[in-house]
């Protein structure tokens, strides 16, 4: 009884594991060198620069942010 309980758990393991490891490793990956080939300069967390050509804010995490509305407002008034 036990083993045949066994024998029809194994499918089921196997379809789990397979999609958490498509899911969790190989689409996230896959996202990633696409998104690095196609656009190099942006994936890699560059620094966003207003028309004047100095920094605003980085697009990673860990950087200083900028209040987007001032920045709004500042390349409003420039644009005038």
């Amino acid at each position: 009884m036990k083993l045949a309980m066994l024998a029809m758990l194994i499918h089921p393991l196997m379809i789990l594991a397979t999609t958490g490891f498509v899911c969790s490793v190989l689409y996230p990956l896959s996202v990633l060198v696409v998104g690095q080939g196609l656009f190099p300069s942006r994936a890699s967390g560059d620094i966003v620069t207003g028309p004047d050509g100095k920094p605003l804010a980085g697009l990673v995490g860990s950087e200083p942010q900028v209040n987007v509305l001032e920045v709004n407002l500042q390349v409003a008034r420039r644009l005038r």
